[in-house]
């Protein structure tokens, strides 16, 4: 019996095709979507990964310029997996007065494999001797390999202020952070020293932020290193979690024991961005919940689709044999054996879906990214490729949830087929079984669509079961794209709350302190370079430049000080208390823009007075902390006329003024400012012929400061050959500055990881939304065109009757967009409560206001109504194609 079962349910599948080709399409795309999801997120995740250990190095945490005690311990931990050592022989000046030269580090061969230093041309050094020195160098100095140089190194201890007694303190630094050898600083001479060069390199994660202005050079660690030098210690640990923590915390202990002068400045931090792609964040960050939260939710729309799919697929399979189970109930079948007919059905599915959904996740994903490999590459000016990248365990978690899928939805057809009796298949089990009041239609109903509205929505009404799973089945559909759509929605707006819809993608910033320079011979030659395209200059004055002043934090909005006290309660764990009436100190920046541009952004109605600083002040502030992001509306009751005198003892000295208030930036990507539960910052706008006023009054005074001008490139005509000119710009630019000039630097691509994070999982969501239009559509045709044509003897026997082919072919139309009006009218609600849990996984890491994605609403009503439209007009033509008589005559098995 139990073969007659599955031969019969097998011939069941063969009679029935489309139904059955519909259904196994169905599965293999959830499953493609399943595993589409796995192997996407790992394969960017894994070249993320990959770039930040080329960009930064393989370590886990460091010690940077501590001293040789914090060595020793690290040394000796078992915690410690691998320990990558630079021991700083000290810096050699080498030209333009002493304001750029070589930094040298004795290292060991861990440090090589964990910076990820690369030898561009001869080999590492192997003895004392002998010396690899960066490009930039070997280009700025013309060395090559094989020559000797000379050496003469020094020590240097910079200024950090005065303690309690008025004695000045120094801390040392091997190299970063130096800009000249200036009169303030230390100087201990520690002798001339030759070297052999050996190796051109490029220092890798060791100048992982191009910290150094003078360039590093590396030796081999010697066994007596020079006395008083400072350490740079990478390590790994070889189990990563909370003992990667607690070894943080053992570092912060061993460097509060050294002696203030000789733990240099003593950097102690992870390198988080590359545990950030490995799967690990630092305590009280939200990114990775948000993240997780959001594939979860993911995952979870899938799932529920698929068993929305396969569950009415097998409930129609079960009606349509209704009658064959009926007759092997009549034969001696028992209930397991009847219920095996529908699980039967479920695992030949499975058994040919799965596989080929799999293959088909993988193999398309695979396809993707090799389209998206050059554009990734080239926004996001990665080296790395973008490749597919699978592991066993995403594949094995994506085929059983698929597996797990396909058996829930099975289950309560197979159930149902099992309580099925002769007398059931007799009467055509939940056939026609109705009671005239559940027919009932009401008169507008005949006055608007006519006696087809009223045939197509008794119809609609007249089996209610599967009325209800045909608009369950639609309204999932609906709820399944909101939440995708809705999710690529929401990441963008988080991605522009943390850097803006129109981030420069390059930027070139010089900074001067003589403000009788013409700056514009120098930002002339930005603007000219090649592939820069669409471009705009700002300038401005950094936090700082224009003093400061208290405020209470009480006496700010209540937004504002309902943020204070959250993050003054978050660090309660550390041992700070924010005590009622504390002051909050506010540092003003400035953003300078060109005159025209301002006009159009404040509006002519705002004109600013060149006699002062005058300014539009931003009442919106985007604040980071902890993890999450945060939008403060009007934090600070400033109001306008309000104005502050700024006098710096070595800068600039001046008034400000808030001419207008304005609510947001006029650049979003210039929002997000760096804040403490001490500190805010407040942000101004000015025009670039006011600063010049301001600039000339400095002039006349004969006072000097800090101010900048920089190039930012919006839309690249080629990133590349912006980001050779930047390199070749700088390398001319950063050494040798005339007077009046502090510095010139670019950033060539100016996205931080999370910005290339969210960007990417927006090209995810992309592809998620288009995998779930497909699904839609076949849930949507296989639940109507299915559930019509199991009436197609009711349809014959209403043409016999005499209805007019254009009234069957409006009443058939009617039927469809019924279901589709009723389906939405359940749908939207939920899709908005599922909207809202979207938003609130994205708010727990961005603070951003609550919207409605209007689009993705609009797109699922379209595609729902046009789905509907197109099932119907396909199943009147199956239907028109057959005579009366056959449709009489049609049989369910």
């Amino acid at each position: 019996m139990k073969n007659i079962v599955h031969t019969l349910t097998l011939a069941q599948m063969r009679a029935n095709p489309r139904r059955t080709l519909v259904t196994l399409v169905g599965v293999v795309l959830s499953v493609t979507m399943l595993t589409a999801v796995f192997a996407g997120a790992d394969s960017f995740l894994n070249l993320l990964y990959r770039q930040a250990a080329q960009d930064n190095g393989t370590w886990h945490g460091r010690a940077f310029e501590t001293g040789e005690q914090v060595v020793e311990n690290l040394s000796q931990d078992d915690r410690i997996d691998q320990l990558g050592l630079a021991a700083s022989w000290g810096v050699s000046p080498l030209g333009d007065s002493n304001r750029w030269g070589a930094a040298i580090y004795g290292v060991n061969q861990s440090f090589y494999q964990l910076l990820r230093v690369e030898c561009l041309e001869g080999n590492f050094p192997s003895t004392e001797n002998e010396l690899a020195i960066s490009q930039t160098l070997a280009k700025k100095t013309g060395w090559k390999i094989g020559d000797q140089v000379s050496l003469d190194l020094l020590r240097v201890w910079t200024p950090q202020g005065v303690d309690s007694a008025g004695k000045m303190i120094y801390r040392q630094t091997s190299g970063p952070g130096i800009m000249g050898l200036s009169d303030s600083y230390m100087l201990r001479s520690v002798g001339e020293k030759q070297f052999t060069i050996t190796a051109i390199v490029d220092p890798g994660g060791f100048d992982d932020q191009n910290v150094f202005a003078w360039e590093p050079c590396f030796t081999v660690l010697e066994d007596q290193i020079p006395p008083d030098g400072l350490w740079c210690a990478y390590y790994t640990v070889s189990s990563l979690g909370r003992e990667l923590y607690d070894l943080l915390e053992s570092i912060q202990e061993w460097q509060a024991d050294l002696p203030v002068d000789a733990g240099g400045v003593g950097t102690i931090d992870l390198n988080r961005q590359l545990l950030l792609y490995y799967g690990i964040d630092y305590p009280g960050s939200l990114l990775l919940p948000a993240f997780y939260g959001l594939m979860a939710v993911t995952l979870l729309i899938i799932v529920v689709g698929a068993v929305s799919l396969a569950r009415n697929a097998f409930a129609i399979s079960m009606t349509e044999r209704t009658q064959m189970l009926g007759m092997l109930a009549s034969v001696g079948a028992t209930r397991a054996q009847k219920r095996q007919s529908v699980l039967y059905e479920a695992f030949i599915l499975g058994l040919i879906g799965i596989p080929l959904g799999l293959i088909a996740g993988c193999g398309g994903m695979a396809i993707t990214l090799v389209f998206l490999n050059s554009q990734v590459q080239e926004l996001f000016q990665f080296s790395q490729p973008l490749y597919l990248s699978v592991r066993p365990l995403p594949l094995a978690a994506a085929a059983l949830l698929a597996a797990l899928t396909l058996a829930f939805s099975a289950l309560q057809p197979a159930l149902k087929a099992s309580r099925i009796t002769p007398m059931d298949a007799i009467q055509g089990e939940g056939q026609v079984q109705f009671h005239s009041n559940d027919v009932k239609t009401g008169k507008l109903t005949g006055k608007i669509f006519g006696f087809p509205g009223i045939l197509a929505l008794k119809n609609c009404k007249r089996n209610r079961g599967r009325y209800r799973a045909i608009v369950f089945s639609l309204a999932l559909s609906v709820i399944m794209l909101l939440a995708g759509t809705g999710l690529s929605y929401y990441v963008d707006r988080a991605m522009g709350v943390r850097y803006g819809t129109d981030s420069p993608l390059a930027t070139a910033t010089i900074t001067f302190n003589d403000p009788s320079l013409d700056t514009a011979t120098y930002t002339d030659d930005l603007k000219a370079l090649a592939g820069t395209g669409e471009v705009r200059l700002v300038g401005g004055l950094q936090a700082g430049e224009m003093g400061s002043f208290t405020l209470n934090w009480a006496d700010m909005s209540q937004d504002a000080i309902k943020w204070f006290q959250n993050q003054s309660g978050l660090l309660d764990e550390q041992d700070y208390t924010f005590e009622d009436g504390q002051n909050v100190t506010v540092y003003p920046t400035l953003l300078v823009m060109d005159d025209p541009e301002f006009s159009d952004w404040a509006g002519k109605e705002v004109s600013l007075n060149s006699d002062y600083l005058d300014c539009v002040m931003i009442t919106s502030t985007y604040l980071y902390n902890a993890g999450s992001y945060t939008q403060l509306k009007n934090a600070l009751n400033l109001q306008p006329g309000f104005s502050m005198e700024f006098a710096q003892e070595n800068g600039f000295a001046d008034t400000w003024h808030v001419a207008a208030l304005a609510e947001d930036f006029p650049y979003s990507g210039n929002t997000v400012t760096s804040n403490t539960v001490e500190s805010l910052t407040l942000q101004l706008v000015t025009s670039r012929s006011v600063f010049q006023a301001f600039l000339n009054r400095q002039a006349d005074l004969g006072r000097s400061g800090a101010y900048y001008w920089q190039v930012q490139y919006i839309h690249p005509e080629s990133i590349s050959a912006l980001t050779s000119g930047l390199e070749e710009w700088s390398l001319n630019n950063s050494y040798g500055l005339p007077q009046g000039v502090i510095s010139a630097n670019y950033n060539s691509l100016a996205m931080g990881g999370l910005q290339r994070f969210g960007m990417l999982l927006q090209i995810l969501c992309t592809g998620f939304v288009l995998l779930l239009c497909l699904v839609c559509m076949a849930n949507i045709h296989n639940s109507l065109s299915t559930g019509m044509e199991l009436r197609a003897r009711e349809y014959g026997i209403l043409r016999s009757v005499g209805i007019t082919p254009v009234d069957f072919r409006k009443m058939i139309w009617l039927e469809s967009l019924f279901y589709g009006i009723k389906a939405l009218c359940w749908s939207l609600p939920f899709g908005v409560g599922v909207l809202s849990l979207e938003y609130y996984a994205i708010r727990r890491a961005f603070q951003l206001p609550f919207c409605l994605p209007v689009g993705s609403i609009v797109l699922a009503v379209v595609l729902v109504m046009g789905v509907c439209w197109i099932s119907g007009l396909l199943t009147r033509r199956s239907l028109e194609e057959q005579t009366i008589t056959e449709a009489i005559q049609k049989k369910l098995f």
